[in-house]
């Protein structure tokens, strides 16, 4: 989740006012945007409020992305540590006592 580009729906047209608009993707990866501040919008020549919608929105899904990715790592090292610890306990040989 944090190295793969997401894509954005955008109501803006590139081609004009009445160009189709849809599904863009982005160019700036999760952990580029939240890691580096990176807002950069599409490559090449574009309208400025196709341009600034796409980055804009690319730059608030990479956010939400890396956050999530972030949280999801957090928990996955929890339980391993967790389960490693539980391993453990459970493979420590029983005392014996003398009667």
């Amino acid at each position: 989740m944090a190295f793969d580009n997401t894509r954005v729906d955008v109501s803006v047209s590139d081609i004009g006012d009445e160009g189709p608009a849809g599904a863009v993707g982005c160019v700036v990866a999760p952990w580029d945007a939240v890691l580096n501040n990176n807002s950069a919008g599409p490559g090449g020549e574009h309208s400025q409020p196709y341009f600034e919608e796409v980055a804009s929105d690319c730059y608030a899904a990479n956010k939400s992305r890396f956050a999530i990715a972030v949280a999801s790592g957090v928990v996955a090292f929890l339980l391993l540590s967790v389960g490693g610890v539980l391993a453990l306990r459970s493979h420590r040989p029983v005392l014996a006592t003398s009667d």
